[in-house]
């Protein structure tokens, strides 16, 4: 597991971030990897929930910025301090 991701207070936090970021990228060699870790960690069914949300939420995001919905009116003035805190552009769309 990688110090990229801090556990956000969440039980397996960081795996769960780890395996986000995988789905997000779609790096089905890392998805698997993690896949398999996180049956011990989650079980299979948490697993399959697991990646189900991540690919779920990257849809929806996905479709909103094809067809131009803008970002909330909070989040446009937000500064850098929030930005690295988050790490919202190390997600592949950012690039």
């Amino acid at each position: 597991m990688t110090d990229e991701f801090g556990d956000g207070g969440v039980l397996h936090g960081a795996y769960l971030g780890e395996l986000t970021a995988a789905v997000v990228a779609r790096d089905h060699a890392g998805v698997q990897a993690l896949r398999d870790r996180g049956v011990e960690l989650l079980g299979s069914a948490g697993v399959v929930r697991a990646i189900g949300v991540a690919a779920g939420f990257d849809g929806i995001n996905r479709v909103a910025d094809a067809i131009g919905i803008p970002l909330d009116e909070r989040f446009e003035s937000l500064d850098e301090v929030f930005w690295a805190a988050t790490r919202i552009d190390r997600f592949t769309e950012a690039r």
